[in-house]
């Protein structure tokens, strides 16, 4: 059939399948009647005639249905009249349409933040340098092979002294809650301490002013600060010349020297407002607070971290993208 037609025929059979279905039992009926006349003419009785002609024609509900199946658009056509079926129950169950569509929504966001969730963590790759390269660090204590803790200070700083296996390690403190006070008010940030070769390690760099250098790791220094790239923007409205200035966070005076880039939010799940620099030492070995993150050395897997006695256990690092 040419396209023209098929097109017509199918608006007909979708939008006017009432009057459609009309013709065609008003045809059905003229065919069942010819056939029981003809009985009749061969010398049965009426009711004979249409006993015989049904059972020969082979059911009229049959026939129709047949007939529908092989229309164009008989599966829209379907769907169209079930759509209309089901909005005119729901139209009668206010109550009941209300649990459902408050079901359905709760349903779908929960399906969509899982897969969220799921997409970030396990598809999506991580946005650094050669991901597969980052692991977090954890210690474990001897006996206790089924929990892990941080990482304390110094142990750090001697892992740093005698790795072979990575190329960078860094540690990190928080995220912490921290203030930062303006004249429109007060808003709280997540903050961030992190040590030399953090964001060189991650890749990172400022789209605004610089990172922090060498100098500003050393402890005694007032700590600048790095901003996120959305608190630049909903703190200080984008403005260009906030490098170089102070701001005032948890009632501290400190240097804006760079501002992030959009697409770096940290290594965690949890998007970082501002990053300071680590510039004090905690000696206790028992005070294991700190995270550590390191990228491994070409040729170096995880499985192989384990035969280094220092180091109890490494897993993937997993971030925001």
């Amino acid at each position: 059939m040419p396209l023209w037609p098929r097109v017509l025929s199918l608006w007909r059979n979708v939008f006017r399948g009432e009057q459609v279905d009309r013709d065609l039992d008003e045809e059905l009926r003229a065919h069942l009647d010819l056939l029981i006349e003809e009985k009749v003419s061969s010398g049965m009785s009426p009711a004979e005639a249409r006993r015989a002609a049904l059972l020969e024609f082979g059911g009229v509900e049959q026939t129709k249905e047949q007939v529908r199946a092989s229309r164009t658009g008989f599966l829209l056509e379907t769907m169209w009249q079930d759509l209309r079926y089901g909005a005119r129950m729901l139209a009668r169950s206010p109550g009941f349409t209300a649990t459902a569509v408050v079901s359905l929504a709760l349903g779908i966001g929960a399906t969509t933040a899982v897969f969220s969730i799921f997409d970030t963590i396990f598809l999506r790759p991580l946005p650094y340098p050669e991901p597969d390269r980052l692991v977090a660090v954890y210690e474990i204590e001897l006996g206790k092979p089924d929990g892990s803790y941080g990482v304390s200070q110094p142990n750090f700083i001697d892992w740093r002294k005698q790795s072979q296996t990575f190329e960078q390690l860094a540690q990190t403190l928080g995220p912490t809650p921290f203030v930062i006070s303006r004249s429109e008010g007060d808003e709280e940030v997540s903050a961030q301490f992190v040590t030399d070769g953090y964001f060189q390690m991650l890749g990172a760099r400022a789209c605004q002013g610089r990172l922090f250098v060498a100098d500003e790791y050393t402890r005694g220094k007032t700590a600048p600060v790095v901003l996120s790239y959305g608190s630049w923007q909903r703190l200080f409205g984008s403005n260009p010349s906030i490098i170089g200035n102070t701001i005032n966070v948890n009632g501290d005076l400190l240097e804006v020297v760079g501002v992030m880039c959009p697409d770096f939010h940290g290594h965690g799940e949890t998007k970082i407002g501002i990053w300071l620099s680590w510039n004090w030492l905690q000696k206790d070995r028992k005070v294991r607070n700190f995270e550590v993150i390191g990228r491994l050395k070409p040729r170096i897997s995880t499985d192989m971290l384990r035969s280094w006695p220092a180091l109890r256990e490494t897993r993937r690092l997993s971030g925001r993208s």
